[in-house]
Parts: C-alpha cells; sequence; structure tokens
C-alpha cells in the first residue's frame, strides 16, 4: 500500500479523493455490446481475500428488488467498468506511486458456464427463488459483489480500504455524499471518467416494507445505481453502502406526476460487521 492508506487525513483532502472513488458502468449483452440505457456506478473495495466491485443487484439482473418481474430487455451478460488509468511509478523506496491519466475500460462477465448452465460469478445475500429462476431475490441488500482480478491495477486513492468502512448507527441529519454517474455524465469527459458528488443528508434511517435501508433527502439520477454512498462523521468520511434509486412520497402509481421524489441508500453496516449477513457466492 501506498503512504495515502496509512496518513491521517484531513477532511478537505477526504472529500477532494471522493471523485476517484467510483467508476462507471456499462451493461453488455451476449456479444459483448453495450446495452442501450443500461448503465450505473460502483466502487471498488479491497477485503481480506482480494478487490472486490460493488454495485446494486437490480444492475446485473434488471430486476427491482422490491416489485421483482423477469426483465423482458436483453439480458445482461456482462460488465464494462471505466474508469481513469492507474500506472504505477517505481519510486526507489517502499512507497508506492501512481499516476492518473486517461480513460481504462475493463470488461467482466457476469456468469460462468457450468456444464450446459449459466452461474451467477457475483455474491449477493440469496433468498427464495424468483417464480422457480436461477437467481434468487436478496434477503436484505439490493448490492453484489465480484471479485476482480489481481493483475488489474488501482491507485490507493481509487480503492476503499477496509477502515474506511462505517459499521455503527446513523441518524437522521447526518451527511451524506453520493459519488457517482447521472446518465453515464463525466464531469471531465470520456478521456477522464470522473464522478460528480452530491450532498444529501439522512432523511429517516427506517423505510416501511424495506429492510437495511435508508432514506435521503433528495434524489439522485439514473444510473447513479450502485453509487457509493459515503457518511460524514467526526471530520471523517466513512462508506455507508450504496445508492438504490428513487422512492415516490405518493406512491408508484404517482411517481410521472409532479409529485415529492426521496432516494434511498443500501445500508451496508450490518454485512460489514457480521460474517454472517456477508454477501456470499450462491449455490452451484
Amino acid at each position: 500500500m501506498g503512504y495515502y492508506k496509512f496518513m491521517k487525513k484531513p477532511l478537505f483532502f477526504q472529500r477532494s479523493v471522493l471523485i476517484h472513488k467510483a467508476v462507471m458502468i456499462q451493461c453488455l449483452n451476449d456479444s459483448g455490446e453495450p446495452i442501450k440505457n443500461a448503465y450505473a456506478t460502483g466502487f471498488i473495495l479491497r477485503e481480506k481475500d482480494g478487490i472486490y466491485l460493488y454495485t446494486c443487484w437490480h444492475v446485473v439482473t434488471n430486476i427491482k428488488m422490491h416489485n421483482p418481474t423477469m426483465p423482458t430487455e436483453e439480458k445482461r451478460m456482462g460488465l464494462r467498468i471505466s474508469k481513469i488509468k492507474a500506472n504505477k511509478q517505481e519510486t526507489g523506496s517502499k512507497l508506492t506511486a501512481f499516476v492518473l491519466n486517461g480513460p481504462e475500460n475493463i470488461d467482466i462477465p457476469l456468469y460462468e458456464k457450468l456444464g450446459t448452465s449459466l452461474h451467477p460469478r457475483w455474491r449477493q445475500d440469496p433468498i427464495e427463488d424468483l417464480n422457480g429462476a436461477i437467481i434468487p431475490i436478496p434477503d436484505k441488500h439490493d448490492a453484489v459483489k465480484i471479485q476482480l482480478p489481481e493483475t488489474l491495477q488501482f491507485s490507493d486513492v481509487q480503492v476503499i480500504e477496509q477502515e474506511e468502512l462505517w459499521k455503527n448507527l446513523v441518524f437522521p441529519g447526518d451527511r451524506i455524499y453520493v459519488v457517482g454517474y447521472p446518465y453515464q455524465f463525466s464531469s471531465s469527459g470520456w478521456d477522464q471518467p470522473s464522478p460528480i458528488v452530491l450532498t444529501r443528508f439522512v432523511a429517516s434511517t427506517s423505510i416501511q416494507g424495506r429492510y437495511r435501508e435508508i432514506l435521503l433527502d433528495g434524489v439522485g439520477a439514473p444510473g447513479m445505481s450502485g453509487s457509493p454512498v459515503f457518511l460524514e462523521r467526526d471530520d471523517q468520511i466513512y462508506l455507508l453502502g450504496l445508492y438504490q434509486g428513487l422512492i415516490y412520497t405518493a406512491g408508484e402509481n404517482n411517481k410521472y406526476k409532479e409529485v415529492g421524489a426521496l432516494s434511498t441508500c443500501v445500508d451496508m453496516t450490518l454485512c460489514w460487521t457480521h460474517e454472517i449477513a456477508a454477501l456470499r457466492e450462491m449455490p452451484r
């Protein structure tokens, strides 16, 4: 690891590197081609057994967790991750340095072939089958993680470390940062994939009918599903979970009218605190 990991970082510095904490995601079909309007956001987390891409479960399946119906669009078979390229530089010491410059695309398959069937490569919390389908609906978290090859290069500022995870309670009024790519928008253009940072606040720590989700006081935009959501507490910034999407205060039937909408965050603190609640490989 580099010096960045071990130094105590002032709040302004932590805010300044938030733009490196998210990757752009484009869903791919079985030919490896981008699927129209199937884009999202994700982030990279280093765990004890490797580095993982995190994003929402509904991103990889195209199924709404809270209103599950089988999709009619093209099956999502892969993800294209876009980020700023990290070029490792020798420093002549134990310090690891990277130069961040230019775009880099990484294609990740969502399934592996086992005999004549396809098995999901992502990890989630499994529950009952969806009308007998292969993909089970998550129990608590609209979230998945996919292990990435160790050969991929990431700068320390692009990877979220274990000590940056929030594992305690949150409260109404807490300041939140959502880092993502609305409508695939990059603030620095395609040559330097750069997300935007939205400031929101916790509106409620519970939502009727939804478990492990937190209500935020404003919305994001399509393409921000899977965005890392950070909590600011005591002049430090911690990863809390993932941006899940909109929730309509007047109900789904009125979502196209000029009525209020808020958004939700997948609370991952339980997943990161208790091994038994961690995202797991699905049975083969």
